[in-house]
């Protein structure tokens, strides 16, 4: 699985749990910018210089 797909599975997840919680929509926008950021840090430290192919 590329590791971008990984973070959207994660982000998908979290998404997932706050609507099974009741959540409302505002809150929901609300809790993935902190969300996202942690799951992208994460990822950078993981993949580092990951080679990457097709990008100019």
């Amino acid at each position: 699985m590329p590791p971008s797909a990984a973070a959207d599975r994660i982000l998908f997840r979290r998404i997932q749990e706050l609507t099974l919680a009741g959540r409302t929509d505002d809150e929901i926008e609300a809790a993935l910018p902190p969300a996202a950021g942690h799951v992208f840090v994460l990822l950078a430290a993981a993949v580092g210089d990951y080679p990457t192919t097709g990008t100019s």
